[in-house]
């Protein structure tokens, strides 16, 4: 279950960097901060974006304005967005998944 979290913050935060909700270099941090403990950081191989984003869709939060996100928006501060588009997050993941 740690290891899901950890790479879902670092998912999340670069989410929220792509959208402008986060400073650039965010995502950076964390993710050294997460790798610094031996933990993942990278979405499990053969995790496809798009079929991770249907699963997101039927979070009890999502609706039909978009998925709900709960964006680091600096470092010790979060906040709720409960209407993040789909598209952008399928896009931004798939760009990710590709570099």
């Amino acid at each position: 279950h740690g290891a899901a979290i950890a790479a879902g913050m670092v998912v999340e935060t670069l989410i929220a960097e792509k959208l402008g909700l986060c400073p650039v270099g965010t995502r950076a941090w964390i993710e050294s901060s997460i790798a610094a403990h031996g933990l993942p950081t990278r979405l499990p191989a053969g995790c496809d974006p798009k079929s991770l984003v249907e699963t997101m869709a039927l979070d009890k939060k999502a609706g039909a304005e978009g998925l709900a996100f709960s964006f680091v928006t600096d470092i010790g501060t979060c906040k709720l967005f409960p209407s993040v588009n789909v598209d952008d997050v399928r896009r931004i993941l798939e760009e990710w998944d590709e570099s």
